[in-house]
């Protein structure tokens, strides 16, 4: 009887260690990291939806609103980002970030914020957390990220923007591979 409650107990910790340490697992949208978008989204509508945001093309992104006629059924955000390999024709998920808008009050972002990092804590327990707030060209943004031992991450950020014709106050909900951020960081803008 001991010996089944030890490999009971082994077991459940071994299964909520998996899960915290792999982005797989988490979604948005009913969208994982991994998973081809033509599942989500037809070809047609991944062409139309095709974003210029980065100076390299290593990378595609396009941005998707409940409006734009997809598959998608959107339930908690207003609009999500998504990125693939440009030349991967099975457009495979590098990172997806879901955006919930706030122009009223960015104090309601923060505290939408802080409700999502306490909840992302209990979740991703074998993960690095680190606040990341910086000042930016055009504006500030309040982050905290979830580090994963392989070097992905998922981020939890307020985009509080300068007043901009095109710059919205929003959150942002990001789960990453970690290429996909290196290339960012070093290429994708340059």
């Amino acid at each position: 009887m001991k010996r089944l409650l030890l490999i009971l107990i082994l077991t459940l910790n071994f299964q909520s260690w998996t899960k915290a340490d792999d982005i797989r697992d988490f979604e948005i949208e009913g969208m994982s990291i991994g998973d081809n978008l033509l599942d989500h989204i037809s070809k047609n509508n991944i062409e139309k939806l095709t974003e210029n945001y980065y100076k390299d093309n290593r990378y595609t992104a396009i941005t998707v609103f409940p409006e734009d006629n997809t598959r998608l059924k959107f339930k908690t955000y207003d609009a999500v980002v998504l990125n693939f390999l440009t030349n991967d024709t099975n457009y495979e998920l590098q990172a997806i970030s879901g955006i919930i808008i706030y122009e009223e009050s960015i104090i309601d972002c923060i505290k939408k914020s802080d409700q999502i990092v306490k909840e992302f804590k209990t979740f991703f327990v074998n993960t690095e957390v680190k606040n990341n707030n910086f000042k930016g060209v055009f504006g500030n943004v309040k982050s905290v990220e979830f580090n994963f031992k392989n070097e992905d991450k998922v981020i939890v950020s307020c985009y509080d923007y300068l007043p901009h014709e095109t710059h919205t106050d929003h959150l942002r909900v990001s789960i990453d591979r970690k290429e996909f951020l290196e290339w960012v960081e070093e290429k994708a803008y340059k």
